[in-house]
Parts: C-alpha cells; sequence; structure tokens
C-alpha cells in the first residue's frame, strides 16, 4: 500500500490569467454520483465533471465522456464506444496506436502549459484551439520510451505521457515530466512518487466530436492508496469534424 505525501509538482505553457482550484472534491451543491464499477464521478458547483478512476488493477479502464460513465468494449482497438482508458498512471486514447473506432471521430488531445508550478488557468480554456493534426496529438507506435516510467520499451508512446513538453527534463535527472505528471523516482521521498502538474491541461476531441477541457488533479484516493487517477473534464465549443459539428451535449444531472 502507498501513501500519499503532499507535494507540489512541477509543470509547463498557455496564457496567463485567473486561476481556480483544481482540487478534485465535491464542493457546495455537487452532485454525486457513480459512473461504473471503476469509475465515481462528481459535479463540481461550477458545472464541470470530476472523476475518479479506480486503475490500480492490471485491465484498462474505458471511459466514454459523452456520459461519462465506464464502458466495456468488446474489441477495445476497433470499438467506438471509448475516448479514454486508464491503467494506473498510463492514459490512452481511441486514436492512432492504440484505436481505430470504425465508425466515429478517432481521439486527439491537444496539450498546453503555462509557467512551472503555475495553476493553469483553467477558466481561461473556454474554446477549443483550432484542429491541426500537426499540434493535435494521439498515441503513437512504441519507441522504446513511450514516456510512461513502466514502459517494458514495447508500449506505445501515450500522448498523454508525452505532451506538453517537460519543464524539469527526465533524460537529465530521470525524476522529471511526463506528459500529465511529475515523477520522482528515487529524487524524493517516498521513492516513485506521482504528481500531476498543476501548470497542465488539455482539449479532448471525442469519438463523437466534442471537445472537453482536461485536467489530471491527483493520482491517490482519499484515503492515500496510488493507482487512483482523477481529473476535471467539461465539454467547449470547438471544429467540426469532416463537415459534422460537434455536439451540444449536457452531462446528465448526477443524483
Amino acid at each position: 500500500m502507498e501513501f500519499r505525501n503532499l507535494i507540489l509538482a512541477s509543470s509547463v505553457l498557455l496564457t496567463a490569467a485567473c486561476t481556480s482550484d483544481i482540487a478534485p472534491t465535491n464542493n457546495g451543491d455537487g452532485k454525486s454520483g457513480s459512473g461504473g464499477p471503476q469509475f465515481n464521478v462528481v459535479e463540481h458547483e461550477d458545472g464541470y465533471q470530476q472523476g475518479t478512476v479506480d486503475a490500480s488493477g492490471e485491465d484498462w479502464i474505458y471511459i466514454d465522456l459523452e456520459t461519462m460513465t465506464q464502458v466495456f468494449p468488446a474489441d477495445p482497438e476497433a470499438d467506438d464506444v471509448w475516448d479514454l482508458a486508464f491503467e494506473a498512471a498510463a492514459i490512452k486514447v481511441n486514436g492512432g496506436e492504440s484505436g481505430t473506432p470504425p465508425s466515429a471521430q478517432q481521439v486527439y488531445v491537444y496539450a498546453d502549459k503555462v509557467a512551472d508550478n503555475q495553476p493553469y488557468p483553467w477558466d481561461n480554456l473556454s474554446t477549443a484551439p483550432t484542429f491541426n493534426a500537426n499540434t493535435w496529438h494521439q498515441d503513437e507506435p512504441g519507441s522504446g520510451d513511450s514516456g510512461n516510467p513502466n514502459d517494458d520499451g514495447s508500449e506505445p508512446t501515450l500522448a498523454f505521457a508525452t505532451y506538453p513538453a517537460p519543464d524539469q527534463d527526465p533524460s537529465v535527472t530521470i525524476c522529471g515530466d511526463y506528459g500529465w505528471y511529475y515523477y520522482a523516482f528515487f529524487c524524493s521521498t517516498p521513492n516513485h512518487e506521482i504528481v500531476p502538474r498543476v501548470n497542465v491541461a488539455y482539449v479532448v476531441r471525442s469519438t463523437d466530436c466534442r471537445y472537453y477541457r482536461f485536467r489530471m488533479t491527483d493520482y491517490f484516493s482519499d484515503t492515500g492508496l496510488s493507482k487512483f487517477p482523477q481529473f476535471d473534464a467539461e465539454e467547449i465549443p470547438g471544429d467540426a469534424c469532416n463537415g459534422v459539428p460537434g455536439g451540444d451535449f449536457e452531462f446528465p444531472v448526477i443524483f
């Protein structure tokens, strides 16, 4: 059992402005409910959703952002039902090397950051950046270093573990930034600590051509167990996909 040691991490680019608290808590009038057996959802009082994934097992946990529910694809590499999947610190997207949904859009991720250790201006991320395959990313074939400290050399290069660029380069000290998190390795106590980069945020384009502002907020459960990644997500406007406009879906009310 691993227990949490409160450390503030590092981080990374976009614009500067007012910031908001990223603590993954149910604030005030928030409504809580479950998105599945290994996925719990809380609605923040400001309207965005906060998800906690039990990714402590050996299986990937698949999430549909449109309904904020856990789904169970029969063939994850060729199934439309999921957008993101979690296993410990790894996050894969349904696009590129990790998935080719046959009758839907492939998932892409846009990564952004501000100055290291500065909270990302979440409230300013109200519209998705213009879609461009050169600036939006998918999982790619493995190159021997996926950005995942647990990579055995055969994993895909995961977009969420690779972008945005590190503020603290792990190639220099081993400890450093891997996409959404800072990995301590043996540089601090406890060893192998994983901490979200507070200056990092993403926009995810889903299989239904919907856009979500997205940020990782924690890697530990309320009781201190690791491998419980937590995130915030909220739909925002974005470009049409192949002439098909993004939807105006509203999250279902969670009681």
